[in-house]
């Protein structure tokens, strides 16, 4: 059997190689790591842009940020693009038979601290130390300048249907619908 398969290797090879000289293919002369044909970098985001905006725990939010802010439903707020935006999705989804209800919207940083320090709070009276009661209290509820919802581009919605936010709602019409 190996004697079979020589032949057909060096018969590859061998047309492999013809193949190269008669494309006019040649190795690289600028280094093993240059490329022959280099692409130019993307543009990347514009750091100017309102709405390119990155929040985690590793990049919260400056504490005087406010966004001009906007109604979208009863006491709920969204900055104004933002809410545009979001009321012409409401619309649509009317149309298509679907109602959508916003259960948060723009929080300022006063109210994210609440609702983290009673989450604290929370985990403290289960016996928890204050290290831990924190650390797990970050895992449900962002802390403070490290949410979405600070920056008035967050909201979250349900339906009259459905009104929690779990994976649940990954299975209404109105979760198919926004998809």
């Amino acid at each position: 059997m190996k004697r079979s398969i020589r032949p057909l290797l060096l018969l590859l090879l061998s047309l492999t190689l013809a193949s190269l000289l008669l494309s006019g293919c040649q190795a690289p002369t600028n280094g093993p790591n240059t490329p022959v044909d280099p692409q130019p970098e993307p543009p990347g985001p514009d750091k100017n842009d309102p709405y390119l905006v990155l929040v985690s725990a590793k990049s919260p939010l400056p504490v005087d940020q406010l966004p001009e802010l906007k109604a979208v439903q009863g006491n709920f707020k969204l900055e104004g693009k933002a809410a545009d935006a979001y009321l012409e999705m409401v619309a649509d989804a009317e149309k298509a038979g679907i109602q959508l209800l916003v259960v948060s919207a723009y929080r300022p940083q006063e109210t994210q601290s609440r609702l983290y320090a009673a989450k604290v709070h929370e985990f403290l009276n289960s016996g928890y130390k204050q290290e831990d009661a924190e650390a797990k209290a970050a895992t449900i509820v962002a802390r403070p300048g490290t949410s979405e919802h600070n920056t008035g581009l967050a909201v979250d919605v349900v339906t009259p249907e459905y009104r929690r936010l779990n994976r649940g709602y990954a299975e209404t019409a109105a979760a198919m619908w926004l998809v």
